[in-house]
C-alpha cells in the first residue's frame, strides 16, 4: 500500500507476451502510473496491470541501458572460463512450475526444452565446444528445480540469480554479452532484439503454456528460428556458426513496433519522465 505523499510509478519487468495469471486481478489503486514501452503495446499494459489509459505513457525500460556492454569478456570470466573469440549463447526460458503456480505441466528436465536424454546433452555439447560456442542455461528465478537435471559441461552452463548477485553481475549486463538468444515465450525476446542479434524460440510448448498470450496472434513476433525438436536446435546452431542470418529484416520491424526509438540514455529519459510526471500530479 503506498502512502498518500508518494508517487508510484510501476516499470514492470518487461513488454508482456504473457498473459496475465488467472483470479490474480491488480488493483489500480497502488500505482499512480504505469510505463509502457511504445505507444504500440500501451494496450497489453493496460490490460495485464487492469490500468486506467490516463495513468499510462510511453518511455524505454530503463534497464535497457544495461545492454550496452564494453568489458564483455570481464563480465563472462567471472562467471566460466572463455577465450575472448568464443561465441555465448544465452537460453532463457520462462518458468513452466513455480512454488506457486504452474504455467505448464510438462516438466522441461534439461530447461533446454528439446533436449530429452542425456546422449543429446552431450551431442549438443560436443556441437558447441567443436565451435567454440558457449551456452548459458539462465534459469527462471520462478523455476522449481527440484526436478531438473542441471548438467554443468564444457560449453553448456547453468546459472541462477546466485550465481550473479554473488560475482556482482547485473542480468542484463550478461544479456547484452551475448551474441545470440533462445527462448520460448518470455518477454526477455522483446528487449533482446533491440541488440537486432539473432534469436530463436523453442515452440514444442507453445500450445500447451496454461495462461495463454497477451495479444491474438503470438507466433507472428516470434522473428526468429522456430525450434520444435532436436533437428530444428541443430540447425539453428549451425545457421549461427555459418553467420546466416535471414531473420534480421523481421527482427527490425517488429523491434520498431514493440520499443519506443531510444534515446543515448534511457535511465535519464525515465528521470526526467518522473520529474515531470510528478509535477503533474502535484
Amino acid at each position: 500500500k503506498k502512502h498518500k505523499n508518494q508517487v508510484i510509478i510501476h516499470t514492470t519487468h518487461g513488454t508482456p507476451f504473457k498473459d496475465s495469471e488467472k483470479n490474480q486481478p491488480v488493483s489500480s489503486d497502488s500505482y499512480d502510473f504505469v510505463l509502457c514501452a511504445s505507444e504500440y503495446t500501451r494496450n497489453w499494459f493496460l490490460k495485464i496491470l487492469n490500468c486506467p489509459f490516463e495513468k499510462s505513457f510511453i518511455c524505454p525500460h530503463p534497464r535497457i541501458d544495461l545492454l550496452n556492454i564494453e568489458n564483455k569478456h570481464d563480465i563472462l570470466s567471472k562467471l566460466f572460463g572463455c577465450n575472448p573469440t568464443d561465441k555465448i549463447i544465452i537460453c532463457m526460458p520462462t518458468f513452466k512450475q513455480s512454488c506457486r503456480v504452474t504455467d505448464c505441466n510438462i516438466v522441461d528436465e534439461y530447461s533446454l526444452s528439446v533436449v530429452k536424454t542425456q546422449n543429446e546433452f552431450e551431442t549438443l555439447n560436443a556441437f558447441l565446444k567443436k565451435n567454440n560456442i558457449h551456452l548459458i542455461v539462465k534459469l527462471h528465478p520462478l523455476q522449481v528445480t527440484d526436478n531438473l537435471k542441471i548438467n554443468n559441461a564444457t560449453n553448456i552452463h547453468y546459472i541462477q540469480n546466485k550465481e550473479l548477485f554473488e560475482k556482482k553481475i547485473q542480468l542484463y549486463n550478461l544479456i547484452g554479452c551475448c551474441d545470440a538468444m533462445i527462448t520460448d515465450f518470455s518477454s526477455v525476446m522483446f528487449d533482446y532484439i533491440l541488440l537486432n542479434r539473432p534469436i530463436a524460440f523453442f515452440t514444442n510448448f507453445f500450445d500447451q503454456y496454461n495462461r495463454g498470450y497477451i495479444m491474438d496472434n503470438p507466433k507472428d513476433y516470434l522473428c526468429g528460428e522456430k525450434i520444435n525438436n532436436y533437428d530444428n536446435m541443430l540447425t539453428f546452431l549451425t545457421n549461427f556458426v555459418n553467420n546466416d542470418d535471414v531473420f534480421y529484416e523481421q527482427r527490425n520491424h517488429i523491434n520498431t513496433l514493440i520499443n519506443t526509438p531510444l534515446p543515448n540514455n534511457c535511465c535519464k529519459q525515465f528521470v526526467e519522465t518522473m520529474i515531470q510526471l510528478k509535477g503533474e500530479r502535484k
